[in-house]
């Protein structure tokens, strides 16, 4: 079975956000897949795995969000 979370990078930029990532585990490998999205970890709805609604650009990075699952 193969387990989809999401994380952030370890290493926080100068505008303060942090890089998503992608996690896939299996119950014997794990691979983290970096993307694009770069965003305040304070926005994040960690519930839903999305950005929440108050992020200035929360409906195109749910998008993003959206094709990656």
């Amino acid at each position: 079975m193969l387990n989809i979370t999401f994380k952030f990078h370890n290493y926080k930029r100068k505008d303060g956000t942090y890089q998503l990532l992608i996690r896939l585990r299996s119950s014997d490998q794990e691979k983290v897949i970096p993307t694009e999205i770069h965003i305040d970890k304070s926005k994040w709805d960690n519930s839903n795995k999305m950005v929440r609604s108050d992020h200035i650009a929360a409906q195109p990075i749910n998008k993003l969000i959206k094709k990656y699952h």
